[in-house]
């Protein structure tokens, strides 16, 4: 899943497990259980989220899902 976030672009990976890393390539691995999973789950492309953390709420758009 790529998303945009503040402008920047992120690639996650959203897997059953192993979440919390982030691979060579600059793609962070993510599950269904982290907040930022569950933020995903049930979205499409051009759908926003929204996801807490550091004490704020941050806002994101799914640009591309593969």
């Amino acid at each position: 899943v790529e998303i945009e976030e503040s402008g920047s672009e992120s690639v996650l990976l959203l897997v059953p497990f192993g979440g919390g890393i982030r691979l060579s390539g600059g793609e962070q691995v993510v599950t269904p259980a982290s907040p930022l999973g569950r933020a995903l789950i049930g979205k499409s492309v051009g759908d926003s989220g929204e996801r807490g953390g550091a004490g704020r709420t941050r806002t994101f758009e799914i640009r591309r899902v593969e």
